[in-house]
């Protein structure tokens, strides 16, 4: 990735979410199913209800890195815990809950100012998309925000979308 691109956190963390989530088949042709994961950037977690859902999950999500080129740092891995808490979520016996502390943390700081905020805003909002039904529908009018088109004027509309966003997280 350039530098200098201004929306890399928000872009990659798209990138995770279309090699972890894309239809896509192995070189056999075989379709290769997406797993259950929750995404941070570069962070990917799974959870499951047993051990062998969970290695079923992990080789997916490894399999569908691999077929995307995507390196993966095996010393930054762990595996098989009970409980796991990334970035704001615990992923406990197959279910992933946002904590309550880290939603109101980001949703309390939310209103941006500048354009790097809001491209941190979004990078934020895209981790939290997996639990907001349509997300990619109702984001788009904070994604027009950084257009080069637009004068980038926060209005009320903005607002209303951002609080609607922290009810249905």
């Amino acid at each position: 990735m350039q530098w200098g691109f201004n929306a890399a956190p928000a872009h990659f963390q798209e990138v995770m979410n279309y090699a972890l989530d894309a239809p896509c088949t192995d070189a056999k042709g075989i379709s290769v199913p997406p797993a259950q994961h929750a995404t941070y950037l570069d962070d990917v977690s799974t959870g499951a209800q047993d051990v062998e859902e969970c290695w079923r999950n992990t080789e997916i999500i490894l399999a569908r890195l691999a077929l995307r080129n995507l390196p993966i740092g095996i010393w930054k891995c762990t595996f098989l815990t009970r409980a796991l808490v990334v970035v704001g979520a615990t992923i406990c016996g197959g279910e992933y809950q946002l904590a309550a502390k880290s939603i109101r943390k980001l949703f309390a700081s939310m209103l941006p100012r500048t354009t790097a905020q809001l491209q941190g805003l979004l990078g934020s909002l895209n981790f939290c998309g997996h639990f907001v039904p349509d997300y990619r529908r109702k984001i788009k009018p904070l994604l027009k925000l950084l257009h080069k088109d637009s004068d980038g004027t926060w209005l009320a509309e903005h607002t209303q979308l951002l609080n609607e966003l922290a009810e249905a997280v």
